[in-house]
């Protein structure tokens, strides 16, 4: 089994978490509130601007910059994204699976 994660993983797995949530909220059922913090979570921890600034086409012409926290209160525990969302989908869904977010708990037989 190969790890997609082939770079750093704030920016490949923690910037784009408010947006996926967001998108696939329909199937992830978390309530507005958890969603509205999340995105101020990102926002205040730079995710949002470093996507704004790297992740646009055409691409900028500067290289990639390594990401540093733009508070220098915060902390990489503050700025945590993916555990509080995984567990709020799984509050939702006790049968959360982070590979296909489409499963549910089996019905009873």
């Amino acid at each position: 089994m190969n790890a997609a994660v082939i770079g750093d993983g704030t920016i490949q797995m923690m910037m784009p978490l408010p947006a996926y949530a967001t998108y696939w909220n329909n199937v992830l059922g978390l309530n507005e509130s958890f969603l509205t913090n999340l995105n101020t979570l990102a926002d205040g921890c730079g995710f949002t601007s470093y996507i704004e600034t790297h992740l646009v086409y055409p691409p900028p012409k500067e290289p990639f910059t390594q990401f540093v926290l733009d508070d220098d209160q915060l902390t990489e525990e503050q700025c945590e994204i993916w555990l509080p969302l995984r567990e709020a989908a799984e509050l939702v869904n006790p049968c959360f699976n982070i590979y296909h977010i489409t499963d549910t708990c089996p019905w009873p037989s």
